[in-house]
């Protein structure tokens, strides 16, 4: 509960620093905007000759783009904001204060900054998703829900811990950009069904670098398309990744000599 209302009190801080700039937060958000448009249309395009895409259709492709979209703008509004606060504390030396603060470290090092003007796009995202199930013409029953809020937190738990292994690396190294560019490469193939691609790269997708239980499974549990035991093995995933990055950050922290001293 401590830390709860500690993340609490960092996005309000975060939303009175981004209004201080009202006309930048309002031209971000049209430009947000933008690009989900301009993602939407991109989709069509793939479906310009064609009903399905790797046996998906195309508001059924609609819904992993709407959550695909509102996992971006997590990444761009929640977890990135944070990666350049934290190298340049590391950097000069002022991480000490973090450690110094009687409150979790991992929290306070990952979790303090937010990006308000993104947030936006992440309802975007969930308005893409329900426009996309009301052109399906399908109601989910309460074990698609279910299932599907199982994926969604087990979803946001993968793409925090891994975003937390990958900065903390720079407890060792000075710049972490080309690493930052990486994951965002590579979350990049959630736009689209997992079965789009090949056997090998779809397996490496599910089973190595858990990509698909962020975006297509959760799409596809919403409308009845996979099976629980899918389910249970992205609960297992979320907490053996967040679990290796808590170890991690932890371990880092025992690595760490400040710069001031």
């Amino acid at each position: 509960m401590k830390n709860f209302k500690l993340i609490i009190l960092f996005i309000k801080n975060s939303l009175l620093i981004d209004l201080e700039y009202r006309v930048h937060f309002l031209v971000n958000f049209i430009l947000s905007l933008f690009w989900i448009v301009f993602s939407i249309l991109t989709l069509k395009l793939f479906f310009y000759h064609r009903n399905s895409i790797g046996g998906w259709n195309y508001y059924e492709a609609m819904l992993i783009l709407g959550i695909f979209s509102f996992f971006s703008a997590f990444i761009e509004g929640v977890l990135e904001p944070n990666v350049s606060k934290l190298v340049e504390d590391i950097r000069f030396g002022n991480f000490d204060f973090v450690l110094l603060k009687p409150v979790n470290s991992q929290i306070l090092g990952t979790l303090r900054s937010f990006s308000i003007k993104k947030f936006p796009s992440m309802l975007a995202g969930i308005g893409i998703c329900v426009y996309a199930l009301l052109r399906l013409h399908y109601m989910p029953s309460i074990g698609d829900f279910l299932l599907f809020l199982t994926f969604f937190m087990s979803a946001s738990l993968i793409l925090y811990g891994m975003w937390v292994t990958l900065i903390t690396t720079a407890f060792w190294f000075v710049q972490i950009d080309s690493i930052m560019e990486f994951i965002f490469a590579l979350f990049e193939t959630g736009r689209f069904p997992i079965t789009v691609y090949p056997l090998p790269l779809r397996i490496a997708l599910t089973f190595i670098v858990p990509i698909a239980f962020i975006t297509t499974f959760p799409s596809a549990a919403i409308i009845g398309k996979i099976n629980g035991w899918y389910g249970i093995a992205s609960i297992g995933i979320a907490t053996l990744v967040f679990t290796i990055s808590t170890k991690f950050w932890k371990y880092a922290l025992t690595k760490y000599s400040s710069a001031s001293s």
